[in-house]
């Protein structure tokens, strides 16, 4: 398989601090497909930075990210196909914290997504620019239902005007980060 995830908007980036969150999941069911090549550790070769994918249920994936600093975060990935392109949806896995579930409850999970190139050996990782977005909801606030919390940008709108804006900006100048390499490691 020479192509593997061209993200769709912000999920990757809120990981790594940049994403962009939304309500709503980048995918529908339909569009769900799993690929085994996924499978494994893969590295940035330019830092300590790990991830690590695991199979979950029929079509997901388990996700372990290690940042630099050894901090490790759990999700669970849906890789999905929208007009030819190949994206993953990430969504944090329920904390395991020592807290009371009042606590629990006010924590609020939110999928984010990554664009993917990939082969074997290599994956090249595409967020959303936050900044990038920000300046466009400010010119343009009704393309996207979005709000602003805590001044943080939150995505609201629906899966299928998520996936519509993601489509209609996929090659726009600006609107994604530059490129993540991700290599293999091998076992």
């Amino acid at each position: 398989m020479t192509s593997l995830i061209k993200v769709l908007v912000g999920t990757l980036a809120l990981i790594l601090g940049g994403c962009v969150p939304s309500l709503h999941p980048f995918y529908v069911d339909k569009d769900v497909a799993f690929d085994p090549s996924v499978l494994g550790t893969w590295s940035d070769k330019e830092s300590k930075e790990t991830w690590e994918f695991t199979k979950h249920g029929e079509r997901g994936y388990k996700l372990l990210y290690t940042d630099d600093e050894g901090r490790q975060g759990r999700f669970i990935v849906y890789r999905f196909r929208l007009a030819g392109n190949t994206l993953l949806d990430l969504y944090p896995e329920e904390p395991e914290f020592q807290a009371s579930e009042v606590y629990k409850n006010h924590v609020l999970r939110l999928h984010t997504f990554a664009l993917v190139q990939h082969t074997e050996s290599k994956a090249q990782l595409e967020f959303l620019d936050l900044d990038w977005l920000q300046r466009f909801l400010a010119d343009h606030p009704a393309a996207l239902q979005h709000e602003m919390v805590a001044d943080r940008l939150i995505l609201t709108a629906p899966t299928l005007e998520l996936q519509k804006f993601l489509l209609i900006h996929l090659k726009t100048s600006g609107a994604f980060s530059e490129p993540e390499e991700l290599i293999r490691q091998k076992t």
